[in-house]
Protein backbone atom coordinates (compact mmCIF):
# COMPACT_ATOMS: atom_id res chain seq x y z
CA UNK A 1 0.00 0.00 0.00
CA UNK A 2 2.88 2.50 0.87
CA UNK A 3 4.45 1.53 -2.71
CA UNK A 4 0.83 2.65 -4.23
CA UNK A 5 0.81 5.87 -2.28
CA UNK A 6 4.60 6.85 -3.26
CA UNK A 7 4.22 6.01 -6.54
CA UNK A 8 0.22 8.42 -6.89
CA UNK A 9 2.57 10.80 -4.86
CA UNK A 10 5.11 11.01 -7.37
CA UNK A 11 2.70 11.01 -10.43
CA UNK A 12 0.10 13.54 -9.13
CA UNK A 13 2.37 15.67 -7.14
CA UNK A 14 -0.29 15.19 -3.82
CA UNK A 15 2.16 16.42 -1.06
CA UNK A 16 4.23 18.56 -3.13
CA UNK A 17 2.95 22.68 -3.26
CA UNK A 18 1.53 24.53 -6.65
CA UNK A 19 4.80 26.19 -7.25
CA UNK A 20 7.14 22.40 -7.85
CA UNK A 21 4.02 20.64 -9.79
CA UNK A 22 6.00 19.69 -13.09
CA UNK A 23 4.92 20.12 -16.44
CA UNK A 24 4.25 16.39 -16.33
CA UNK A 25 2.21 15.76 -12.97
CA UNK A 26 0.05 19.21 -14.06
CA UNK A 27 -0.85 17.21 -17.48
CA UNK A 28 -1.86 13.90 -15.60
CA UNK A 29 -3.85 15.39 -13.11
CA UNK A 30 -5.36 17.39 -16.02
CA UNK A 31 -6.22 13.74 -17.77
CA UNK A 32 -7.57 12.41 -14.56
CA UNK A 33 -9.60 15.67 -13.95
CA UNK A 34 -11.35 15.17 -17.68
CA UNK A 35 -12.07 11.27 -17.17
CA UNK A 36 -13.17 11.93 -13.89
CA UNK A 37 -15.37 14.93 -14.42
CA UNK A 38 -16.85 13.29 -17.85
CA UNK A 39 -17.34 10.27 -15.71
CA UNK A 40 -19.17 12.31 -12.92
CA UNK A 41 -21.40 14.25 -15.41
CA UNK A 42 -22.37 10.86 -17.15
CA UNK A 43 -23.13 9.05 -13.60
CA UNK A 44 -25.17 12.81 -12.67
CA UNK A 45 -27.47 11.99 -15.88
CA UNK A 46 -25.69 14.73 -17.79
CA UNK A 47 -28.34 17.32 -17.83
CA UNK A 48 -26.09 20.31 -17.30
CA UNK A 49 -25.40 19.84 -21.35
CA UNK A 50 -28.73 18.15 -21.98
CA UNK A 51 -31.43 20.52 -20.59
CA UNK A 52 -29.90 23.29 -18.54
CA UNK A 53 -31.82 25.26 -16.17
CA UNK A 54 -30.24 28.29 -13.88
CA UNK A 55 -29.86 25.10 -11.37
CA UNK A 56 -27.68 23.17 -13.40
CA UNK A 57 -25.83 25.89 -15.04
CA UNK A 58 -24.85 26.89 -10.92
CA UNK A 59 -23.43 23.39 -10.86
CA UNK A 60 -21.47 23.63 -13.96
CA UNK A 61 -19.61 26.80 -12.79
CA UNK A 62 -18.94 25.45 -9.27
CA UNK A 63 -17.84 21.78 -10.78
CA UNK A 64 -15.71 23.62 -13.16
CA UNK A 65 -14.27 25.86 -10.75
CA UNK A 66 -13.61 22.93 -8.30
CA UNK A 67 -11.82 20.73 -10.76
CA UNK A 68 -9.85 23.16 -11.81
CA UNK A 69 -8.24 23.75 -8.88
CA UNK A 70 -6.60 20.01 -8.61
CA UNK A 71 -5.25 20.33 -12.16
CA UNK A 72 -2.86 23.11 -11.08
CA UNK A 73 -2.52 22.42 -7.45
CA UNK A 74 -3.98 25.52 -5.67
CA UNK A 75 -6.23 22.92 -3.53
CA UNK A 76 -5.19 19.35 -2.38
CA UNK A 77 -6.10 16.78 -5.15
CA UNK A 78 -7.86 14.27 -3.45
CA UNK A 79 -10.19 16.62 -1.33
CA UNK A 80 -11.20 18.57 -4.66
CA UNK A 81 -12.41 15.25 -6.00
CA UNK A 82 -13.85 13.97 -2.57
CA UNK A 83 -15.78 17.90 -2.76
CA UNK A 84 -16.48 17.15 -6.80
CA UNK A 85 -18.33 13.57 -5.72
CA UNK A 86 -20.53 15.75 -3.05
CA UNK A 87 -21.52 18.29 -5.29
CA UNK A 88 -22.52 15.51 -7.75
CA UNK A 89 -24.33 13.52 -5.24
CA UNK A 90 -26.26 17.21 -3.83
CA UNK A 91 -27.01 17.53 -7.25
CA UNK A 92 -28.70 14.73 -8.14
CA UNK A 93 -30.76 14.57 -4.54
CA UNK A 94 -32.14 18.01 -6.01
CA UNK A 95 -33.13 16.46 -8.96
CA UNK A 96 -34.21 13.60 -7.60
CA UNK A 97 -36.35 15.47 -5.28
CA UNK A 98 -37.44 18.31 -7.72
CA UNK A 99 -38.58 14.97 -9.90
CA UNK A 100 -40.96 13.66 -6.91
CA UNK A 101 -41.94 17.22 -5.78
CA UNK A 102 -44.27 20.07 -7.85
CA UNK A 103 -43.42 22.73 -5.24
CA UNK A 104 -39.34 22.01 -4.97
CA UNK A 105 -38.92 21.79 -9.00
CA UNK A 106 -40.50 24.81 -8.84
CA UNK A 107 -38.32 26.39 -6.44
CA UNK A 108 -35.10 25.03 -7.98
CA UNK A 109 -36.31 25.61 -11.65
CA UNK A 110 -38.39 28.57 -11.52
CA UNK A 111 -41.12 28.39 -14.56
CA UNK A 112 -41.23 30.26 -17.89
CA UNK A 113 -42.60 33.79 -18.15
CA UNK A 114 -43.98 34.22 -21.69
CA UNK A 115 -42.52 37.47 -23.65
CA UNK A 116 -44.49 36.43 -26.22
CA UNK A 117 -48.40 34.93 -26.47
CA UNK A 118 -49.85 34.17 -29.80
CA UNK A 119 -47.73 36.71 -31.82
CA UNK A 120 -48.97 39.37 -28.92
CA UNK A 121 -46.10 41.06 -27.01
CA UNK A 122 -46.88 40.36 -23.22
CA UNK A 123 -45.75 44.04 -21.77
CA UNK A 124 -46.36 43.23 -18.31
CA UNK A 125 -44.09 40.31 -18.48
Amino acid sequence: MGNVIHFLDHILGISEGISSLSPMQVGIRAALIYIFGYAMLRISGNRLVARSTPFDVVLGFIFGTTLSRAINGTAPFLDTVAAAIILIGLHWLFVTLSYHSDRINAFLNGHAIPLIKKGVRQEAN
